[in-house]
């Protein structure tokens, strides 16, 4: 019934592949443009009574962005072990514990990219492992803070939106 007649990438960058696809459909023939990009962790570090939180640049939006500390899972690589490389690269804390509670498709609409948010707890400092065009700070900040900066609109990153909400829902904060 959904039989995809062809499939063209047409454009390869490094983050993602856009392709266009023509699908046989009960109405007839359409074609559907869809981004494949690899997976993302997105990490709930707590320590203590905080959350470590990282501030950075984003060009997209031309502001500082306070969000959670995330990263593309690269090939071959399990979702609790990126979880914990991207958190030192970042934060600078090593994680004992890393669990994922939750992994969800933010863009199903356009894309296959998959979200997991992890939590991770009983941390140690050591030092970050910035990029080379990193340029990242981390913020501890306190649960109350945290939910006032969303509803504030302080925090606008739609994945740390989410992970923090998901995570006070299901009562672990």
């Amino acid at each position: 019934m959904f039989k995809t007649l062809n499939s063209e990438q047409i454009l390869s960058l490094p983050l993602f592949t856009v392709y266009d696809d023509t699908l046989e459909l009960p109405c007839g023939t359409r074609h559907f443009y869809r981004i494949e990009k690899r997976p993302v962790v997105i990490i709930i570090p707590l320590i203590d009574d905080k959350i470590a939180m990282i501030k950075q640049y984003r060009h997209s939006i031309k502001s500082m962005s306070i969000e959670l500390p995330a990263g593309q899972v690269e090939e071959n690589e399990e979702i609790v072990d990126c979880a914990s490389r991207e958190l030192q690269e970042e934060t600078g804390y090593a994680a004992k514990n890393v669990e994922l509670i939750l992994s969800f498709n933010p863009t199903n609409e356009c894309s296959n990219q998959v979200y997991h948010i992890c939590v991770a707890t009983d941390l140690s400092f050591t030092k970050q492992s910035l990029d080379e065009d990193e340029y990242i700070t981390t913020v501890n900040l306190g649960e109350d803070d945290v939910m006032k900066k969303i509803f504030d609109g302080a925090i606008m990153d739609g994945r740390t939106i989410t992970a923090l909400l998901f995570y006070k829902y299901i009562g672990r904060c």
